[in-house]
Formats: structure tokens, sequence, C-alpha cells
């Protein structure tokens, strides 16, 4: 088996058919794929069934809901395949994705990572040729790679990777079980940094092909999109996580600006999306508490000393006043800041 698609599925009814219909269209034939149900409550268990029954390359999972990272670690136990595909499913795949992945000239490589587009700037670039020459990577990258990860920056000009998804690339899995790289389900956002941090410092040889192979869709009630309980403290998780991770692998302070400065867009996400969202519950005194806790946590205290010299200068008005406990300017930036990123 050359390739294993994994699609975890929650309550996704209105796009599960089209993602489906997106893999199956593939003009290369020889994968898996591996639907892992993680107690859907909608229409998806049917839909499963019905193309776990309709074409015998589906295996259909179903568990109680466990989250995102433990349906995919659960089909990873489970797939086959020399490669793994990761997409999740409301959004679609190109129909030549998955013949890209097994090209000959890719089987010295442990990563491949293509392009993202969206439905609005799709049209005809599914049949365009390579218009880029694809850009090789080894060991000595590393660091880049995952400095340009933790900035979400692109690796090339005109480029729509995101190093930061695990959509549109495709793992080796030998290497993936060699290391025993998971996601971690602990951490409800930030796992795909995690686990992309970590297997790109495992890998000897990558390869970016800059050729658009997904369409993403965005999501009016996902996680990124939406008001979460206890945002701060997955966050502090999140951040404690990749800490540990990069001094296990001795690179903290080769990568401690980047690392900083995706702290420093996270607690501006926090504060946005959560502290002072019109959405949040709590009284204004409980965010005032929330700050208190934010500015004592030494990690973001080191961020902050950072603020001055990365980011996006909004960002940096915003956290300014966040640290020298101007909370009430802070909220009404906040505000605003909501307002317009939600219209």
């Amino acid at each position: 088996m050359d390739l294993s698609v994994i699609i975890p599925v929650y309550n996704t009814e209105q796009g599960l058919r089209a993602c489906l219909d997106s893999v199956l269209a593939s003009g290369y034939r020889d994968f898996e794929v591996i639907l892992v149900d993680d107690g859907s409550t909608d229409g998806s268990p049917e839909i499963c069934r019905e193309y776990a029954g309709r074409d015998q390359r589906i295996r259909l999972i179903r568990q109680e809901n466990q989250g995102v990272s433990a349906a995919r670690n659960r089909a990873l136990e489970e797939g086959r395949g020399k490669w793994v595909v990761f997409v999740d499913s409301d959004d679609e795949i190109s129909p030549n994705f998955l013949g890209m992945v097994v090209r000959e000239e890719h089987e010295g490589q442990d990563l491949l990572i293509f392009d993202f587009f969206d439905r609005d700037s799709a049209s005809g670039q599914e049949e365009r040729g390579w218009e880029t020459l694809p850009v090789r990577y080894t060991k000595e990258d590393q660091i880049r790679l995952i400095g340009c990860t933790l900035r979400g920056w692109q690796l090339a000009e005109g480029g729509r990777a995101n190093l930061r998804s695990p959509c549109a690339r495709a793992y080796r899995r030998s290497l993936i079980e060699r290391h025993s790289i998971r996601f971690l389900p602990d951490v409800v956002m930030g796992e795909d940094i995690l686990f992309n941090t970590e297997y790109l410092l495992r890998t000897e040889a990558c390869i970016y092909i800059p050729h658009p192979v997904y369409h993403y869709r965005v999501r009016s009630g996902s996680a990124t999109h939406s008001f979460i309980p206890g945002l701060w403290q997955n966050y502090f998780i999140f951040h404690q996580q990749l800490k540990n991770l990069l001094d296990r692998y001795q690179v903290f302070s080769a990568l401690a600006g980047a690392y900083y400065a995706d702290v420093l867009e996270n607690m501006a996400y926090v504060l946005i999306n959560g502290v002072f969202s019109p959405l949040n519950p709590e009284p204004y005194r409980e965010s005032l508490r929330t700050c208190a806790r934010m500015r004592s946590d030494g990690i973001c205290a080191q961020a902050l000393k950072q603020n001055r010299k990365t980011g996006i200068i909004p960002r940096r008005i915003l956290l300014g006043f966040f640290r020298v406990r101007c909370f009430w300017v802070v909220k009404v930036i906040c505000r605003v800041c909501y307002a317009y990123l939600n219209k």
C-alpha cells in the first residue's frame, strides 16, 4: 500500500460528501482511506457507512468523541501506507494531489509540502503545470523551516503553503513510527504545530512543491472562528509543550526569536477572541484576573520584552497597552479588532 489518507470526522455532514468525492476522484488509485468518526451526532456516521460500503479502499473506525488529535492518532495506528496524508472532513483535494505524492523522484524525501488554495481563487489552478520548480531542503535547513512554521511565514514569495497545518503535505509513515510522533490530545489548539515541529526535527530531506492541491473551507463555527472557554489555559499548555520540545532537541536558543513571536501572536489572539471577546460571558473582573495570570506567566513576560521588535504594528500597540496594564484600552482595541476580523 503506497498511501494512507486519514480523515477525522466530527459533525461535518454538509461538506463530508464533497470531501470524500474529491479523494475518490484522484487520478492515482492505490491508496486507502481511513475515516475516523469521532462520535458525530449529525448525519456524518450514515455518510461514512454509505461510502465505506461503496468503496473497499475506505475503512471506517468509530470511537467516542475524543477530539481531532485522538482521531488522527487512532488512524495512524491503523494505517498501512508508506505515505500519510491528512484531509479535514469538510475540505477537498485536487485530483492530481495523491499522484504527485508517489512520484518516483520523491522516494528519498521524508516530507512533501504543497500549496493551498481556496475555492474563490481556485479556478483553473488544478490544471496548470508546475510554474515554479520544487525547492529541496536538507537536515541543515531544519531551523529555518521550523522558524517559518512558528512565524507563519511562506517558503517562497507568493506561496500558499501552511506550515502549521498537517494538510496539503505528505509524511513518511516509517519516520512517524520509528520516532513515535503523535498529536497531543491535551492541546486543543496548536497540536498541529507541535506535531509538525517534532516531525521536522526528525527529517533528513524534504521538498516544497509550489502547486495548489488543497481546498480549505472557512468554517463559521470552527475553533479558529468562535469563542472557546479556557482559551488561555490551552495556550499555556501549548507554550510549555513547545518549549519542552525545543529544549529536548537542544534547538531552543536558535529558535527563541521565532518561539516568542508565536507566543505574542497567541497572546493577541487570546485577548481578542477570548478574554475580551463580545461572546465571553464572564464578568469584566474575571477578564482582569485572566490578564493578571497571563502577565505573571514567565514565558509571556519574556515574550512581552520582544514585543517592540517583531510583528505587525496593531499587535505591538495592543500588547504594549497590555504590558503597562491599561486593560480598558486593551478591551477597546480588542473589540475593534474582533469586529474587523469577523465582519
